[in-house]
């Protein structure tokens, strides 16, 4: 992407900082559902034993997560989370976003990945993980377009036009776009139209934006041919902001 559209960089080089606290509660389930398979009672018990049960388990889980998490680089989907949230509560695309703000979120991300797996629900584990990310500050997702499908090389024109004629139909509402790199794994990136400034994140390089429609579809287009892998699917994603349950988180 060319630098004179930056807004500011993004370093998406770090891991997602998770809430350990979170695992607390699925050590005492699986405490509990060990003694509902033996069919003993809490009651039955020696003092404390339960309770040290907890601990063992809050061990092991730790550990677990580590390795669960240890393949995990970057924290793009905290990115566009965070920078989503900051335009939606202050209508400002231009204000930063923190990496400390992105590592916690992405953390969130993976530790319900991690929670659900463990405790075997795993149906639509990657979806669930990511509403309960936008969930946490009071957002909510959803899809425009599931199936969309890049095409050959140096064919992706096509694609991009659709995801700007969303966006426009759209004003002021911030997208989620899930796409494949050419390095293989998935991508999170952003993307808004706030008249009359289209708005381009990619948490690898950082915030661009262009002031006409022909200008972001060229510059947007190149970089997909550049970084995405062709014939994959894509995906865009509204993100809306859940008035009544932020102002209850407020009070």
């Amino acid at each position: 992407m060319d630098l004179a559209y930056r807004v500011y960089e993004t370093d998406n080089v770090a891991r997602g900082l998770p809430d350990l606290g979170r695992l607390q509660g699925l050590a005492r389930r699986l405490a509990a559902q060990r003694l509902l398979a033996l069919n003993i009672g809490i009651d039955d018990l020696l003092p404390g034993a339960f309770e040290a049960a907890v601990r063992d388990n809050v061990l092991r889980l730790t550990e677990a997560y580590d390795g669960f998490t240890h393949e995990e680089r970057g924290v793009c989907g905290g990115w566009v989370c965070n920078w989503a949230y900051n335009y939606l509560t202050t209508n400002e695309p231009e204000s930063p976003v923190t990496l400390d703000e992105a590592r916690r979120l992405q953390g969130h991300n993976e530790m319900t990945l991690f929670k659900r797996t463990e405790a075997k629900k795993t149906k639509s584990v990657k979806s669930v993980a990511r509403q309960k990310m936008y969930q946490s500050k009071y957002m909510s997702l959803t899809k425009v377009i599931k199936d969309g499908k890049f095409l050959e090389d140096f064919r992706f024109m096509r694609a991009t036009t659709q995801m700007i004629d969303c966006i426009v139909q759209t004003p002021h509402a911030p997208f989620l776009l899930s796409v494949r790199p050419k390095g293989g794994g998935g991508h999170a990136l952003g993307l808004l139209y706030h008249p009359p400034t289209y708005y381009f994140l990619d948490p690898n390089e950082g915030l661009f934006k262009f002031q006409t429609r022909q200008k972001a579809l060229d510059e947007i287009n190149k970089h997909f041919i550049l970084k995405l892998a062709a014939k994959e699917n894509w995906k865009l994603i509204k993100i809306d902001l859940d008035v009544g349950a932020l102002i209850d988180g407020w009070l």
